[in-house]
């Protein structure tokens, strides 16, 4: 039994505010649909977002059409810690800066002086031309009162599950009307797909659900392989299990949350390695770009997961971030028992292609197979650097290409500081 009360309260704290960035997300998409009729398809959300200082990252970023903006949970932050991340993160401009409109903070409840003045402080360390908003949790509850028919009094850890399963219904109910069952199939969908790709794929299998994601072969697919960089040496030098528990728990949660928001599908956890495919069950038109641009957000993920990580133990770790594979071909989706669509897997060289490219990528670096690289448009492609062989085991010679993201950090601070 757990002794230390403190410890435990910063642990569920944790898990709180990562409880609050899926549910943000969640209410974000609902309300521009409701009130801007931005369809959720049309909603880009990206969490951890690369800022200009090495190490920062804007918790959310949101994009609807034209209108950009930051989202960043500070809920249980003193007004000083808020004040001091604001800073760390937004004093530095970078060109990005120009497009967004507003920065929301997520606060818990405080006196309408104390958010005047919070409000005031912030508003002279963004651009000028942000707006700021402060949204506390009774105003968060109030949006999920209103789109998701939930009547609670306060976010806890006792209440999340109550709170998840009501937007797992709407989520439900948006991807499949009147045939949403809540059952085994629809949960499985429903943690695969993003719900406004589930709407499209219901429609194009005939409304029936279980030839959505139906046993067979599946060609010019793409498997995304991201693996946590130095991960044997961040677990031996961790003396508590919970940091583990929160950091792995911070990776896997917005691992696929990446996945899902770029139009892939969340495949599954191996370790500390995520496995996510694009390409299935059909093959929308950009769906190569939001393969690559899924996998340099993972990086960005893996980056900040790991810095977290080194602020709570000792021992200074020679790698951090992650690296990611890539590789595109024939993907077998089968069923593990007989006539189930809700034990789902997937098998092919493709994987095995893909597991492979990650292991020869470095740290903060995407390597992806030729096929990848060609399918990319020019502006994509000129992101990578030459191409070369890679001895890929079993899988044998393959030609390959290298998108190195600290590379690219170092030439755009450069620029920024020019």
């Amino acid at each position: 039994m757990r002794s230390d009360a403190n410890s435990y309260c910063k642990d569920t704290s944790f898990e709180l505010r990562l409880f609050l960035e899926e549910l943000v997300c969640d209410a974000c998409r609902f309300v521009h649909l409701a009130d801007d009729g931005i369809t959720p398809d049309r909603i880009r959300i990206s969490l951890e977002k690369e800022l200009a200082e090495p190490g920062c990252f804007a918790d959310i970023l949101i994009e609807a059409e034209d209108l950009r903006y930051f989202v960043e949970v500070k809920y249980g932050y003193t007004d000083e810690q808020i004040i001091k991340s604001i800073a760390r993160k937004f004093q530095t401009p970078i060109p990005f800066f120009g497009d967004i409109s507003k920065l929301v903070l997520l606060v818990h409840e405080r006196p309408e002086s104390s958010q005047a003045h919070l409000t005031e402080v912030v508003k002279k360390i963004v651009p000028n031309t942000w707006q700021v908003e402060l949204w506390d949790t009774d105003y968060l509850l109030s949006l999920f009162r209103d789109h998701f028919n939930v009547e609670m009094d306060a976010f806890s850890s006792e209440s999340s599950d109550e709170m998840r399963t009501a937007i797992e219904r709407g989520k439900g109910r948006f991807a499949f009307g009147e045939d949403y069952a809540d059952d085994h199939l629809d949960a499985s969908l429903l943690w695969q797909f993003g719900f406004w790709r589930l709407r499209n794929l219901y429609d194009k299998a005939g409304c029936n659900k279980k030839r959505i994601l139906a046993p067979g072969n599946y060609k010019i697919s793409i498997v995304l392989f991201a693996d946590l960089s130095g991960f044997t040496g961040y677990l031996h030098d961790t003396p508590r299990a919970q940091t583990v528990q929160n950091c792995l728990s911070a990776f896997c949660t917005k691992g696929r949350h990446q996945i899902i928001n770029h139009g892939g599908m969340m495949c599954e956890y191996l370790g500390d390695a995520i496995l996510g495919l694009f390409g299935i069950p059909d093959h929308p038109r950009d769906y190569v770009e939001r393969s690559f641009d899924c996998a340099r957000s993972l990086v960005a993920l893996g980056e900040s997961v790991t810095n977290e990580w080194q602020r709570q133990i000792d021992r200074i770790q020679p790698v951090k971030g992650c690296h990611v594979g890539m590789a595109m071909g024939d993907i077998q989706i089968l069923s593990l028992r007989p006539f189930s669509r809700t034990h789902i897997g997937a098998v092919g060289d493709t994987i095995n292609l893909a597991a492979r490219l990650s292991t020869h990528a470095r740290s903060g670096q995407v390597v992806v197979s030729n096929a990848i690289h060609r399918h990319l448009c020019l502006q994509s492609q000129e992101l990578f650097s030459g191409d070369e062989d890679i001895d890929a085991k079993n899988v044998g010679t393959v030609k390959a290409w290298t998108w190195d993201g600290a590379s690219l950090r170092e030439r755009r601070l450069a620029a920024t500081e020019g």
